[in-house]
């Protein structure tokens, strides 16, 4: 069980350790998509498929076409997490925004090394939702996880 508060040092190891593998997961799950699914999907079960796809837009495509806005708002959003980091000692807080900064690197990763024209890498396809991949979900993950901290006190 994690403590309920990270001090100095133990806030950043928290922090960047998460960080750091959610950047890992992310990026090595992108490869396997585009080498794996690049001429065909693989269903999984019920509405859950495994389809590659290419997004050069935020969440739900919103601001296709302006790759360098999108960028510059990655930067923005990720100095503000490093920001926070430096202020916020609540672990439920700090998780959180490890995913939500993990999650934000991993696809900012994809729009500067991989040759997808500014894209990010999509492969997990619900009927029910617009595809996503690993990072897409530590992102909304880390919200929930800010969301639940906000709430409770220590």
């Amino acid at each position: 069980m994690l403590p309920g508060k990270l001090f100095g040092l133990k806030r950043w190891v928290l922090v960047g350790s998460v960080t750091v593998a959610v950047v890992v997961l992310d990026q090595l799950s992108k490869s396997w998509a585009q080498s794996h699914l690049a001429s065909h999907s693989i269903s999984l079960f019920g509405p859950l498929k495994l389809k590659l796809e290419y997004n050069t837009g935020f969440a739900f495509s919103l601001g296709r076409g302006h790759p360098y806005v999108i960028a510059l708002f990655v930067l923005f959003a990720l100095a503000v997490l490093a920001y926070a980091t430096f202020k916020v000692t609540k672990t439920t807080m700090l998780v959180g925004i490890a995913l939500l900064a993990g999650g934000a690197l991993g696809n900012f990763v994809d729009r500067i090394f991989r040759n997808n024209g500014g894209g990010v890498i999509d492969f997990i396809y619900l009927r029910f939702w617009p595809t996503f991949n690993l990072a897409d979900a530590a992102v909304v993950l880390g919200v929930a996880v800010i969301a639940v901290g906000l709430r409770h006190k220590p």
